[in-house]
């Protein structure tokens, strides 16, 4: 059985500024991606190159087959850091996975970011993570079955940053 934990949160940065430049540069960070055999951080969103929040860690993979009667954990990815802004957030640490060979395994959750749930942990003896969005992360995925497998599945690609300007006056 392997399997795989959740992926962190992108952080969240929250700015007030009096004057806004005639132009200004804006930048969207991508969600991780999940593969198979390796895990991927979130991108860095920014506003103007000075309001940044950085993206979570992907979760924490186990690939090894487990023993009979024996139950693993791994951890869920870190949430993402932020700077610049007046309030500068970290994103929620991903779920744990619960990787047991009798098939009754648990992927980690998706952390949830401020404006989105993550992705669904997945459950039983085989499954594909789940995606998240708006600055989530992406659960872990479930291979194999209560005996030794070689099947693998990839985990849910985190979701991608966003950046949201609210203009008064």
């Amino acid at each position: 059985m392997s399997g795989g934990a959740g992926g962190g949160a992108g952080g969240f940065a929250e700015k007030f500024i009096t004057s806004v430049p005639d132009t200004a540069t804006v930048v969207v960070g991508a969600g991780g991606t999940a593969t198979t055999s390796s895990v991927g951080s979130g991108g860095q969103s920014s506003f103007n190159g000075s309001v940044i929040a950085y993206g979570g860690a992907g979760g924490s993979a186990n690939a090894s087959t487990i023993e009979t009667g024996t139950v693993t954990q791994q951890k869920g990815g870190i949430g993402g850091s932020s700077t610049g802004g007046d309030f500068n957030g970290t994103g929620q640490m991903g779920g744990w996975l619960l990787n047991s060979r009798t098939g009754n395994s648990q992927s980690g959750f998706g952390a949830a970011s401020r404006f989105s749930g993550g992705g669904a942990g997945q459950g039983g003896a085989e499954a594909v993570g789940a995606k998240g969005s708006l600055g989530s992360g992406g659960s872990g995925a479930l291979g194999g079955s209560s005996s030794a497998s070689t099947s693998a599945h990839a985990g849910g690609n985190g979701g991608d940053g966003f950046v949201r300007i609210y203009e008064f006056g």
